[in-house]
């Protein structure tokens, strides 16, 4: 005759464990995506595309922006050089499905304009200072905005 209740209290202690099991990792804290984080692909991005300003021509072309009252004179050619090959260079570098906005700015004040309400806008900024051609010392701040399509 087979003790079967040895079978039994096997059987019990196996359901107990897995009840325990369940039960630790149901009432375990689980880790939670940081919303605000800025996504890889974006950040690498931008973190190019700021080094990149730092380095010769972009830092000329920043520099080299006139000012006309306290403001840049978007109208001149130096401004119109120095928008062109920065727009080159960040939409040569930006991430598939997202869109973005970046200004040259004399103050810390300057903001986006364009970005979509209730989005995610990931932002990142570089002053570029130093002497320009006519050993004038400048500085410059150029922000960079960007955000995801849809």
């Amino acid at each position: 005759m087979v003790n079967k209740k040895g079978y039994v209290k096997t059987l019990e202690a196996v359901i107990a464990i897995v009840g325990i099991l369940i039960f630790t990792f149901s009432v375990m804290p689980r880790e939670i995506p940081n919303p605000n984080q800025v996504p890889f692909i974006v950040e690498n991005s931008q973190d190019y595309i700021i080094e990149t300003l730092q380095d010769s021509p972009y830092r000329e072309f920043i520099l080299n922006i006139t000012e006309a009252g306290g403001k840049l004179d978007m109208s001149d050619n130096s401004f119109i050089a120095a928008n062109d090959t920065i727009t080159n260079l960040i939409q040569s570098n930006l991430p598939l499905t997202y869109n973005y906005e970046f200004k040259i700015c004399l103050t810390t004040t300057c903001l986006a304009e364009t970005p979509p309400l209730g989005v995610s806008v990931y932002g990142d900024d570089v002053m570029i200072a130093g002497l320009n051609y006519d050993d004038e010392s400048k500085a410059r701040i150029v922000r960079v905005w960007f955000w995801p399509i849809g």
